[in-house]
């Protein structure tokens, strides 16, 4: 069963859709609904990453007995996720869409190389390893409301 990949899969995918719909309107220069459409964004995508850094990654963790491996180059690459997003929300307080567009063709690359490795590598073995606990782990996964703040540059709007 893959219980675990399936619900993470899906919730790449509506991060993804969150993500064209604020894409779609600040290319139509809707800047002001984009800016909304992009909070919505962000708020999910660190609600997803949280999800993963505080519970998955734990798990996974502790039945690799190590803190090292296939987690910590994914808490890294969701530091540098984060860092595109803050520059990315920068460029939107300063009404800049044409950088927002440079960063996000950074963010979009990183983030199709970043799934992959997830959906292909990390959940799979997630589901192998916490085979024994997936029904609880998924129930951790689709409850826990963890804090998720949209992301800050320090630039007032």
């Amino acid at each position: 069963m893959n219980a675990i990949a399936h619900y993470l899969e899906q919730d790449h995918q509506h991060c993804d859709d969150l993500y064209l719909q604020a894409e779609a309107q600040i290319a139509e220069q809707r800047l002001a609904e984009g800016t909304a459409a992009f909070q919505r964004f962000m708020l999910a995508f660190e609600l997803h990453l949280s999800r993963e850094e505080h519970l998955l990654f734990p798990a996974l963790e502790q039945h690799l007995g190590s803190s090292s491996g296939p987690t910590v180059v994914m808490r890294n690459e969701h530091q540098q996720l984060r860092a595109i997003l803050r520059q990315m929300q920068g460029a939107l307080e300063h009404r800049d869409s044409a950088s927002f567009f440079d960063y996000a063709d950074h963010l979009r690359m990183l983030m199709r190389q970043h799934n992959l490795k997830e959906e292909n590598v990390l959940y799979p073995m997630a589901d192998r390893l916490l085979a024994g606990s997936s029904d609880a782990m998924l129930r951790q996964l689709m409850q826990t409301d963890l804090p998720a703040q949209p992301l800050s540059t320090g630039v007032p709007a």
